[in-house]
């Protein structure tokens, strides 16, 4: 909680109060429950905010009559001592004999210890009825044994062998499961787990239901103040919790379980030690235990989780196995293994593959059909580790040797069968591919920003589409082309460059030759090559700022050869970034920096470094616009051809790949850059004449005087 602190974060707080408040409740009911006094009643107050109903309950002893009524014909109930057994009703009902109503609600259950059974006046109807089976009133029936149980008003307590120690809230249900038990004392909101080497050292997190990437990435760069959910003063419960209208069915072993509301376990093969934040599920054959899953998070399809948070609309399954890991909003793993791993937002590993200690906090990457990237054992000890840059795929069948640091080549691809060996590589945007005279790969330097720029606007749109964590939504939605990753690209393209023109060097291969390439080689047309991709991508970004920058400059009714000479006043001149990314070091995080005063700010030095300023500064932007014209031209050029480029040549291999597949010239991703294109040069045009004009009056003055 303590890491929460704008408006966007609220509902993470809330969650915690919720959970809270909720197990200071069952706290309560049962110390009442609990309460030696077999004649008197309690009254307990309702500390939830979000339950309906009333907000003071009394728990009341057996009337002599309704202890009758349970052990009769109709209800044929047993218990040792019926005593203990206790009633929960509403304050306006407290006095009545329930004796019909427990008619009509129990039967063929044997209670032992202490039972809390809450009876409403009258009964009310689920929504929650498909996962119920159908239409199943509200009550408690053919239990084998139900002990030191609250069990809430309506709630659905059907064809269980042991039920001990659960709280059962309103409208809730727990339905033919085996063994459901407490071993008490269990903190519902907090899990420690170690991620990176699985020996010979750790990186410790301290978890919550309501963690983030944002405090992870903290945690992980040391920086995180204190490990939360170890405050002496932290809730701890007796009981299982099985919230408003969730669901726990089917399943023949569960320990230590918190359902927040409208979550759901079902058909599992095993839970234990597990919180469930709303919406959340575990189902089909899983095995899971020390897992904290948040909204809208599923484990499925006989999958095997330990020792792992699921946040916000993560997806385990089927068949995949996950322990001591992180798997950030909107992540999905399917068939595969992942662990001591941290997965951030929007990554996918669908398909049967290894990870295991990745640290890859800033996500958007893809894990391919037989990938490797868990080779972390030297035959001493299994003790690296590697770090994945933002947007990696690895690709097919490629064997990543540890440990390997990739977080300053953001939007990489590793390609088919690529072995990589132990080294750290600083190029963004790059491709690695095998290099058939040499054991280590080629690096191909910004090679998707010029031959698959298509990729990079698929994946805008893809991020911004696939987007489902809300809760997430204030820090998640971070553009691929920021400051960031271009200063990222402006100390790569720095290195490319410093290599001696006289040199007739045709192949680098270690770091002395250019810094920055790992123990990859690298072709002088590779180099020349990425310095021309990194330059246009850096002058796109910055240009495109420029371009904002006037529209609003025009907006506000400013002079603009005024505004021009302030922003950018004749001399003026960039420091040079010495920034190289050489050592290791952390990544920065996109939701530490970006506002669009600082993105000007960075854009605008940018351009002074690029473009120096000329006397006339109209002349100086007319020339800026132009070339931003040119290259946007260019770029949806080259977004056109890396997808034309698929179909030329699946029609020459494939009969009838025209017919079944969606050509360049009709693909949406196509059509929305030419679309911005067109808006672009219609702003470009616009300016470009207001740019004319105003030179025009300057010049008639001029020639007034």
């Amino acid at each position: 909680r303590n890491e929460m602190t704008t408006s966007a974060e609220n509902p993470f707080v809330e969650a915690s109060l919720e959970r809270e408040m909720l197990i200071e409740f069952t706290n309560n009911l049962r110390e009442a429950a609990l309460s030696e006094e077999t004649s008197l009643s309690h009254t307990i107050f309702d500390t939830r905010s979000s339950m309906e109903g009333h907000s003071l309950w009394v728990l009341r002893p057996l009337l002599s009559t309704e202890i009758v009524t349970l052990q009769g014909p109709l209800c044929r109930c047993r218990c040792k001592d019926w005593s203990r057994i206790r009633l929960l009703l509403d304050e306006n009902h407290a006095e009545m004999n329930m004796s019909a109503r427990l008619e009509e609600l129990i039967s063929d259950t044997t209670f032992g210890g202490f039972v809390a059974i809450g009876v409403a006046e009258e009964c009310q109807e689920d929504e929650n009825e498909p996962l119920l089976g159908g239409d199943l009133p509200a009550g408690i029936r053919s239990n084998t044994l139900i002990s030191n149980c609250i069990l809430e008003q309506n709630c659905r307590v059907y064809r269980n062998v042991s039920l001990r120690d659960t709280h059962v809230c309103a409208n809730a249900a727990v339905i033919n499961c085996g063994k459901v038990w407490n071993s008490k004392q269990v903190k519902y909101g907090y899990l420690g787990i170690a991620v990176g080497p699985e020996s010979g050292g750790c990186r410790n997190l301290f978890l919550s239901p309501e963690s983030t990437m944002v405090g992870v990435s903290k945690d992980l760069q040391h920086l995180q103040r204190k490990p939360c959910g170890t405050d002496e003063d932290q809730s701890h419960c007796d009981c299982n919790i099985i919230g408003f209208r969730s669901v726990v069915r089917d399943t023949s072993t569960v320990k230590n379980v918190y359902l927040s509301p409208d979550s759901t376990i079902q058909a599992a093969t095993s839970v234990s030690d597990v919180v469930l934040l709303p919406h959340a599920q575990i189902c089909d054959g899983s095995t899971v235990s020390n897992v904290m899953l948040q909204w809208n998070a599923a484990i499925s399809g006989y999958s095997t989780i330990s020792q792992t948070l699921l946040m916000e609309h993560a997806h385990v399954g089927p068949h995949s196995l996950v322990a001591e890991s992180v798997l950030g909003p909107d992540v999905h793993v399917s068939c595969g293994e992942v662990h001591a791993s941290v997965l951030g937002p929007n990554t996918n590993a669908h398909h049967q593959s290894l990870v295991i200690s990745v640290l890859w906090p800033l996500g958007r990457g893809n894990v391919a059909y037989g990938a490797n990237v868990g080779s972390n054992h030297t035959g001493r000890l299994p003790d690296q580790e590697t770090i994945a840059g933002e947007g990696i795929f690895w690709g097919l069948s490629c064997v990543i040797k540890f440990p390997v640091d990739l977080s300053f080549s953001p939007y990489s691809i590793v390609a088919a069968g690529v072995t990589m060996v132990p080294q750290r590589v600083s190029m963004p945007f790059s491709l690695f591919v095998k290099n058939e005279n040499s054991d280590c790969c080629e690096v191909v330097p910004g090679w998707v920003l010029q031959n698959s720029p298509y990729t990079l606007e698929r994946s805008e749109t893809k991020f911004s589409s696939r987007r489902k964590a809300n809760h997430h939504f204030h820090y998640t939605g971070y553009n691929i082309v920021r400051p960031d990753t271009i200063q990222m690209c402006i100390a790569a393209r720095e290195s490319l460059r410093q290599v001696d023109d006289s040199s007739s060097q045709k192949v680098y291969t270690t770091e002395s030759d250019i810094r920055g390439i790992g123990k990859c080689s690298l072709t002088e047309r590779g180099r020349i090559g990425g310095i021309a991709s990194y330059t246009q991508c850096i002058r796109q970004y910055a240009l495109r700022g420029f371009l904002i920058w006037l529209q609003k400059v025009d907006s506000c009714g400013h002079d603009l050869k005024t505004a021009l000479g302030i922003q950018f006043p004749s001399g003026a001149k960039s420091v040079p970034s010495t920034e190289s990314y050489q050592e290791a070091s952390w990544a920065p995080v996109p939701w530490a920096q970006t506002t669009d005063a600082s993105t000007w700010e960075h854009q605008s030095s940018i351009l002074i470094q690029e473009f120096p300023i000329e006397s006339d500064c109209l002349v100086w932007a007319t020339k800026l616009l132009q070339i931003l014209s040119d290259i946007e031209d260019d770029y949806a050029r080259l977004v056109y051809r890396s997808k034309d480029r698929d179909d030329f040549r699946g029609t020459k291999i494939i009969p009838g790949y025209k017919d079944s597949h969606i050509s360049a010239a009709q693909d949406t991703i196509i059509i929305g850059v030419r679309s911005k294109l067109e808006q672009t040069k219609d702003a470009i045009d616009n300016f470009v004449s207001k740019i004319k004009e105003k030179q025009e009056d300057l010049d008639l003055l001029q020639a007034d005087r």
